[in-house]
């Protein structure tokens, strides 16, 4: 990779929430050609991202059912 394109898919890496150290690691495994390494990685953070993700569904699901059953009870 140019310089550049390391610079540009840090960048990229740290948009995702990417650590310095998995940025790092990442970019020394595309610089060795070990792809499918450097893939294994990101399909890791993306399969921490979308855990957190689901995490905050099932928050925001407590929430709405606590407001359904709220408003079922007709307060005054």
């Amino acid at each position: 990779m140019t310089e550049q394109e390391t610079r540009q898919t840090a960048e990229n890496l740290t948009d995702a929430g990417c650590s310095q150290e998995l940025i790092e690691r990442f970019c020394g495994l595309l610089e060795q050609n070990r792809k499918r390494e450097a893939l294994v990685l990101l399909a890791d953070h993306r399969k921490s991202l979308l855990d957190r993700c689901h995490d905050e569904q099932r928050k925001i699901d407590c929430l709405d059912y606590l407001v359904f059953q709220i408003e079922q009870r007709k307060l005054p």
